[in-house]
């Protein structure tokens, strides 16, 4: 028997595993763990919203010959347009302190016009 388990943070951190499904064959389970799409028909509606609100959720697989985790979180969309933003935001802020030292052209340079 292989299980499949959804955490609300990293798994033996917390007592917090929100949902988890039983599943007869090896193969099944692992196909399971590594497709978030397929695991949510499994899984309950709260655990798809948690993905879309960026939550940071954790999914496990055990059995008699396996057991990983791993982050999903950094797998939602949610958390890659934050990423973008973020990473954009730290762009404009680097090309605004050089423009500030060195010019316009710095400027345009580090924003890579």
């Amino acid at each position: 028997m292989y299980e499949i388990n959804l955490w609300g943070s990293k798994p033996g951190t917390n007592d917090d595993c929100w949902t988890g499904i039983d599943m007869a064959s090896r193969c099944d389970a692992l196909s399971a763990f590594r497709d978030l799409e397929g695991l949510t028909v499994h899984l309950d509606r709260q655990v798809s919203r948690a993905r879309i609100e960026g939550s940071e959720l954790w999914i496990e697989i055990s059995g008699p010959d396996v057991r990983e985790e791993r982050c999903i979180s950094k797998e939602t969309e949610a958390y890659r347009i934050r990423e973008a933003a973020s990473e954009r935001a730290d762009q404009r802020q680097y090309a605004m302190e050089m423009g500030m030292g060195l010019g316009i052209s710095a400027y345009n340079d580090a924003m890579g016009y």
